[in-house]
């Protein structure tokens, strides 16, 4: 028994410090230079001509920790830009070449390194001597996109259209970090943050999306003080319907559109000027759109679906997925008149995708949830009740809520909910003549 509880602690010490040492990684800033050898001695001044120069980093501890490595000129503008990889204990030299494999021209130069989102230490370096102060008269950082304008077109149930490559700069080549995000759920961004220069990848799904015109923006912003450091580009995606079908994009009625709380069971909030959903204080939270479909005909062949909810307020957003759900309506019956008790327990037709979480919610964010092929059946069968009912479920513990316009205010008109269809009609079979 000793002997197990020994080895057991030797092991809880044994992990303890493979922790401690994933944890403790560190750079040792005093060491930090930059050297014309690998691992070389401490210079601070290159002769004319040097076209490599090596950053010397002793390091602690480190397991696989990714750091970043900035070379900027006297003016500011980006010479390299490099994120290497450093593992245990040692010293390791990074190589930076001027670009082209130009020698460095005469002057001075920043190596600026980082380590867990952090500064660790800037070395300053010059090559043929010293260079004169930096010019007072350097324009501002800037921030500048290749376009912003972007445009897609796709065929309605076809494969997505091909990504397009937005540019982002500085004006003057200099390092600049950005952030970018996206206003609508059928738009794709390959990345989220960088620095510059470098390009975004702007893609869109137009999967189960029924033909029309769909408008988003995506939204590049750099830190305070930046010149024209707010851009939007906006994007369009037109998705071509079949041949002799028809696209319709039907608004929400307000008077069954709203939430209910489960702390009243026989009341609603329809009118309201958003569409509550979640959990929060103990209350659960379920939105409600209803649409009039009867401008269909009850014969038409349903080809596509989706329901678009524009956010309106995340404040109380938190974890949990948010998911809408096309309803049984219940022929003649008066959804005015529902409460809490009587929403909670409709029979649910179909579950549409996809279900939402935080990263895809937001105010002013377009979420679409879309029929599956195998679900427009659903709904097509009983296009003759005239209405369409969809309640919006989202967590029920815990407190995380989030509200979409309901399009019940005069100034919400652009935002509030529609429902996107495409159909078709089968044309008659003729009639066989007998005396032809």
């Amino acid at each position: 028994m000793n002997r197990r509880i020994l080895t057991a602690l030797c092991l809880a010490l044994l992990l303890l410090g493979i922790a401690s040492s994933v944890q403790a990684g560190q750079l040792t800033a005093q060491g930090i230079h930059v050297s014309n050898a690998p691992n070389g001695e401490f210079l601070t001044d290159f002769p004319e001509g040097t076209r490599t120069v090596y950053v010397v980093l002793p390091h602690i501890a480190m397991y696989r920790e990714r750091i970043r490595i900035v070379v900027l000129d006297r003016r500011g503008r980006l010479v390299s830009n490099q994120t290497p990889i450093l593992d245990g204990t040692g010293t390791t030299s990074i190589r930076v070449d001027y670009p082209g494999g130009q020698p460095y021209p005469a002057g001075q130069y920043n190596t600026i390194v980082y380590h867990a989102g952090a500064r660790v230490t800037t070395v300053v370096w010059t090559v043929a001597g010293i260079d004169a102060p930096p010019p007072t008269d350097l324009p501002p950082v800037t921030l500048e996109l290749s376009t912003n304008t972007v445009t897609f077109t796709a065929l309605q149930g076809a494969a997505n259209p091909k990504a397009f490559i937005l540019s982002i700069l500085e004006k003057c080549n200099r390092l600049l970090n950005w952030r970018a995000s996206s206003d609508a759920s059928w738009l794709r961004l390959g990345a989220t943050s960088g620095y510059t220069p470098s390009t975004l990848s702007i893609s869109a799904n137009t999967a189960n999306l029924p033909g029309g015109l769909y408008r988003g923006q995506v939204a590049v912003t750099a830190p305070p003080g930046t010149v024209n450091g707010s851009q939007t580009v906006d994007v369009s995606l037109s998705i071509v319907p079949p041949p002799d079908s028809t696209s319709v994009a039907l608004r929400a009625n307000p008077a069954v559109t709203g939430w209910v709380a489960s702390n009243e069971p026989a009341q609603n909030h329809f009118g309201a000027a958003e569409i509550k959903v979640g959990a929060q204080n103990g209350l659960t939270y379920l939105g409600v759109v209803q649409f009039d479909v009867s401008s269909i005909p009850p014969e038409a062949q349903l080809n596509a679906v989706a329901l678009e909810l524009t956010g309106r307020n995340a404040t109380g957003l938190r974890e949990g997925t948010w998911t809408a759900r096309y309803v049984q309506d219940g022929k003649g019956a008066d959804w005015r008149t529902f409460g809490y008790a009587k929403i909670s327990g409709v029979t649910t037709l179909t579950v549409l995708n996809p279900a939402y979480s935080r990263p895809s919610l937001g105010a002013g964010v377009r979420n679409y949830f879309t029929f599956q092929p195998d679900q427009v059946s659903a709904l097509q069968n009983r296009l003759v009740s005239k209405v369409a009912t969809f309640v919006i479920d989202g967590p029920r513990q815990g407190n995380s809520l989030f509200l979409w316009s309901s399009g019940n205010e005069p100034a919400d008109d652009q935002v509030a909910p529609v429902l996107r269809v495409n159909y078709s009609l089968l044309q008659p079979t003729p009639t066989p003549c007998a005396s032809c």
